[in-house]
């Protein structure tokens, strides 16, 4: 029999990536939908806005606030943190909000990218957006991703149905596609909200020396991670037209979609269980590197898929973006790559972040100077690029750099862990149809 510790975990995966497929439908709808009607230039203007909304969201320590909620909620179940971190988010969040309002037209001009009039209305994802991910990421640290998985479906429906009907029927064009993500976003908070109030807290005492090395690590690393996609996006708007954006976005969602999923399930799954195995470094050890070689197993069968396939979806389904075949590649490349995440979250669980904030000041000095030359000598293709290499830059230096930390994570799957992973699936599908497992002589 497979332990229990991972049949729970693939419990909880299933739970996770049922919430990615949910979004894969109900994203793929809103791209096929969205992109065809607004062509190229307008689809490029609007997801660069929404992407440099996003980024701020992050740049500002939600992303770490959020990491220490997946990794100290397990612990302590605090009610006390959970409320002092969502009181510093709202103060932070409702200050940035009056600065995109009043000075809409400034951010405008500075990236030279949209109206005044589109930061304008953008500017209300921070009284929701913050909010949203730091309840998602509570449920997450709870595990309990079946709430989740609820909360992504309605935010990802309300998302398709306002953005069809603002743009479709009412003919607003970019703001229909803002508006539609503000109502989105905070059917997900309300979602979140009335669960959150029909849940229990254990008020353990949380180790203040703990939570606060944790974050101060956690906050920096973040910082500079969303910097560096921060520079990507000025450069992005100084030197690559709204079509040409348009073209790779399309790219960037299909491969995405494909690719990404496993990726984010297993990291969303792995980081709190992770947290609880920090104590037995063979465990944890065992852990990541399962999840790294399955990620890695994923991520090479459905890179094949989209390099085979690839073209024929996009004459079916995109035929204004034909030209997107050709960034695959290095699109597959990219999330190939992405799996560094998972490694991050084995330094992240031992509270090691101080490793990751180091790599990302390499990857961020590189950015900063590389990716000017790169972006405006080779447009796009200079960009992914720059991005295949900031994902090398920092594999090599967390996986060089984790006997220091103390982990031995291997990335190579072997056969042993190709029959692990097909009685693990074997023994899940099992449970999940009722029917009574066999014994099985030894653990694989």
């Amino acid at each position: 029999m497979v332990g229990e510790d991972y049949w729970l975990f693939l419990k909880s995966g299933i739970f996770s990536y049922s919430s990615k497929m949910a979004l894969l439908v109900f994203g793929f709808l809103y791209t096929l939908i969205i992109a065809n009607l607004l062509g190229p230039e307008e689809y490029g203007l609007a997801m660069f806005v929404l992407a440099f909304i996003g980024n701020t969201v992050f740049l500002f320590g939600v992303d770490a606030l959020a990491d220490l909620l997946v990794v100290f909620t397990p612990k302590y179940k605090s009610k006390k943190l959970f409320l002092k971190i969502l009181g510093i988010v709202y103060a932070v969040f409702f200050c940035i909000f009056l600065v995109f309002f009043f000075f809409n037209s400034q951010i405008a001009s500075f990236f030279n990218k949209g109206s005044a009039s589109l930061y304008w209305q953008a500017s209300f994802l921070f009284l929701f957006m913050p909010t949203t991910l730091l309840l998602e990421a509570f449920f997450k640290g709870m595990k309990r991703f079946g709430k989740v998985l609820k909360a992504l479906i309605l935010e990802s429906f309300t998302n398709l149905f306002f953005a069809v009907v603002f743009v479709l029927f009412l003919k607003q064009g970019i703001s229909g596609l803002i508006l539609a993500k503000i109502l989105s976003v905070s059917a997900s908070a309300a979602f979140y909200a009335f669960q959150i109030s029909r849940s229990k807290f254990e008020e353990k005492e949380v180790k203040q020396g703990e939570a606060k090395k944790y974050f101060k690590n956690i906050i920096v690393s973040s910082f500079l991670k969303k910097m560096n996609y921060q520079a990507m996006l000025l450069y992005m708007g100084m030197f690559i037209s709204s079509s040409l954006l348009g073209i790779y976005y399309i790219a960037e969602k299909i491969v995405l979609y494909a690719m990404q999923m496993p990726i984010e399930t297993l990291s969303d799954t792995l980081l709190p269980f992770a947290s609880e195995k920090a104590g037995d470094r063979n465990a944890l050890n065992r852990l990541v590197s399962l999840n790294i070689k399955l990620s890695l197993l994923f991520g090479v069968l459905f890179g094949a898929c989209i390099l085979l396939f690839g073209r024929i979806f996009l004459q079916l389904f995109f035929p204004q973006y034909l030209e997107a075949y050709w960034l695959m590649p290095f699109f597959v490349a990219v999330f190939l790559e992405a799996n560094v995440q998972l490694l991050g979250d084995a330094y992240k669980s031992i509270n090691r972040a101080d490793v990751l904030v180091k790599s990302f000041m390499l990857v961020f000095s590189f950015t900063l100077v590389g990716g000017y030359f790169l972006i405006s000598i080779l447009s796009v293709t200079g960009l992914l690029l720059l991005r295949i290499f900031t994902n090398i830059i920092i594999w090599l230096y967390l996986y060089f750099g984790q006997g220091k930390a103390g982990l031995k994570i291997e990335v190579i799957p072997r056969k042993k862990d190709i029959i692990f992973f097909f009685r693990l699936g074997k023994e899940g599908f099992r449970k999940f149809s009722n029917r009574p497992a066999r014994q099985e002589n030894g653990r694989p």
